[in-house]
């Protein structure tokens, strides 16, 4: 067995969401959003907008597809496409959540425009408890679920006043793309396991800024219990290779990651933009590697990772290869002094620690062994709270 080490704690800017959540929109999908535009545009007066209306038909059945292809499949209710002058606040109901689909076919802009619902009596009930920005990328029948936004950050970070305007004027809300910070593995979360915070005009930012804390912490405890069910596991890296998910990556509600032959896309994502600035420092993925990414908690942390793995041909017997990266959610840091170790059977063989705190900093590793080895990934926090993944083989364990 060999272990090769790659210097650790690079930096990377321009990170936005995980976006690696893209789906290929099924045949039924693409059919039901064009009887739905055909709908919609039926019943609009403003000829013009044809194209936003189709464009958000199809962000709504890739939505839709992509909730329907999970580890738990979530029952949708719809309610009607509006036109895209006039918005709508809800497109779909996931039980209690009111959600509004934003479609994008690029994000060429740093905001964009959500509509408040002029109908209902109270402003509170003209916002969706989540908005979710889907980028559709209709010549190759894909959309890419992108980042949230949930109703009681919206009312924090764009204000009582300005939301009121919006509503009266009947006008477009303009929100930085910023403002959306939760990731699709969050809005699984929410929908699957909690209650939408049902924040009000009146409540306080002390009030609402409290609830928002303590579902956080309840999303950390889902990920915990997740991680505690399979700790017995092993996670098969080989199906990565046949572009699938093994059960135990499924059951962390990871998500494979777009091939690294074909990263590069019209939308940077976080993975193009970390493959991008290792390559620039001398570290290359092979066109082959196939990885996952998503969340996992270490104590009060919520952290990223990711992992790749390839297939290597030696002069005596085949191998494989391990590729990892540890990083934080967007907008929050990794604690100085964390750790990343990796051992194989009998001793830890490539430990990592963050000797520099920021937004951008990352930790990563590669090893390398035969087809048979497998490797123990553990992650330590500076006040020694450590948790141990499943372990990560290269083929089948009966």
């Amino acid at each position: 067995m060999t272990a090769t080490i790659i210097n650790p704690g690079g930096y990377f800017e321009d990170m936005a969401s995980l976006n690696a959540n893209t789906v290929e929109l099924s045949d039924a999908a693409i059919t039901w959003a064009n009887q739905l535009a055909q709908t919609a545009n039926r019943l609009s007066t403003q000829p013009d907008k044809e194209w936003e209306i189709t464009l958000k038909a199809l962000a709504i059945a890739g939505f839709e597809q992509w909730l329907g292809e999970g580890a738990a499949p979530l029952a949708v209710t719809h309610t009607a496409l509006e036109t895209a002058s006039t918005g709508t606040t809800v497109d779909l109901r996931v039980g209690s959540y009111r959600l509004c689909i934003v479609a994008m076919s690029a994000l060429s802009d740093d905001h964009i425009e959500i509509f408040l619902d002029t109908v209902e009596n109270s402003l509170t009930e003209a916002i969706a408890h989540l908005y979710v920005i889907v980028e559709v990328q209709e010549e190759v029948n894909q959309v890419c679920i992108l980042a949230g936004l949930r109703r009681d950050q919206l009312l924090q970070k764009i204000g009582i006043k300005s939301l009121q305007q919006a509503r009266l004027k009947t006008e477009p809300l303009a929100v930085p793309i910023s403002h959306f910070d939760i990731e699709p593995e969050q809005i699984l979360l929410y929908l699957s396991c909690l209650e939408p915070i049902e924040a009000t005009v009146t409540a306080t930012v002390r009030e609402t800024v409290l609830e928002a804390t303590e579902q956080t912490s309840f999303v950390a405890g889902v990920l915990a219990e997740q991680r505690a069910a399979i700790a017995e596991n092993v996670i098969n890296t080989r199906v990565w290779l046949e572009n699938q998910l093994d059960l135990a990556v499924e059951q962390l509600r990871w998500s494979l990651l777009p091939p690294v032959a074909t990263a590069m896309r019209p939308i940077k994502e976080t993975v193009d933009t970390v493959l991008e600035t290792l390559a620039n420092q001398g570290v290359c993925l092979p066109a082959t590697a196939r990885g996952v990414g998503g969340p996992i908690s270490i104590g009060a942390y919520i952290c990223q990772i990711y992992a790749w793995v390839w297939s290597v041909e030696t002069a005596h017997e085949p191998e494989w290869t391990l590729f990892l990266l540890l990083g934080p959610r967007v907008g929050e840091r990794l604690p100085v002094g964390i750790q990343l170790q990796v051992s194989d059977r009998t001793e830890v063989i490539v430990k990592e620690v963050l000797a520099q705190a920021s937004s951008t900093a990352y930790l990563y590793t590669q090893v390398q062994g035969d087809q048979q080895e497998q490797f123990k990934v553990s992650i330590i926090l500076p006040d020694g709270i450590e948790i141990t993944l499943p372990v990560f083989g290269f083929e089948e364990v009966a």
